[in-house]
This record gives structure tokens, sequence and C-alpha cells, in this order.
């Protein structure tokens, strides 16, 4: 059995600054990938895949970095985790876009959102 991916979209304003430095970069059973990104190369390159324009995003590189992270997570049997508030957020990829670049460089993963009443916030 192969070990999932999940892709959190960090919806704005619904804690995901607290779930990426205190959830996903602390838990035992998750390979987190980022943000906080695991080194600046991954930075650059999600920075570049979610604000570029619609067709000049390079995922070749980010998709060879991304690679080398996931395998070291399936082999010791964790959980591969991404997460950034732009991968709901950006501003000139539509979501469409953004999911198939997230899909071609992350590969199939689940999709994880966190949700916050704002009214009652």
């Amino acid at each position: 059995m192969s070990v999932p991916t999940i892709i959190h979209i960090g919806i704005v304003k619904a804690a995901s600054t607290t779930l990426q430095e205190h959830l996903f970069a602390r838990h035992g059973g998750l390979h987190h990938i980022g943000a906080p990104w695991r080194d600046e190369a991954l930075s650059l390159g999600f920075n570049d895949l979610t604000s570029t324009e619609v067709y000049d995003s390079d995922a070749g590189g980010l998709r060879v970095l991304c690679a080398a992270e996931l395998d070291p997570a399936a082999q010791a049997g964790r959980v591969a985790s991404f997460s950034a508030e732009a991968f709901s957020i950006c501003d000139r990829a539509n979501r469409v876009m953004m999911a198939e670049r997230l899909r071609e460089v992350c590969g199939p993963a689940k999709i994880v959102a966190v949700l916050r009443n704002q009214i009652d916030w």
C-alpha cells in the first residue's frame, strides 16, 4: 500500500500558519515539505508555481525537488504533506490551473482544507 500525499490549501484566516508550524512540521507521522519550506529551492519553486503567469511556470525542476522529498517519505512510511496559503489564493493562475500544476509537481494527493466560521470569529 502506498503512503498518501496531502496538500493543505491554506484558506486565509483559518489557522494555516498555526497548523503549518505546530502540527504539520512537528507531527511524527508526517514528512512535511512546506510551508515552512524545508529548503530555499522548494520555497522559490513553489513561489514560482503560485505566482507566475498561467503559461510561464516551469514545473520540471520543482517536480525533481519534490520527488527527492517524496521518496524518503514513502520509504519511511510517512505521509508527505505540502501546505501553503498561496495554493488557495494565487492571483495569476486560476484555481483549475493551480490544481493541475500541483498534481504535475506533487503527483496524486488528497486535498485538505480547514475552514473557520468567520461570523463567530
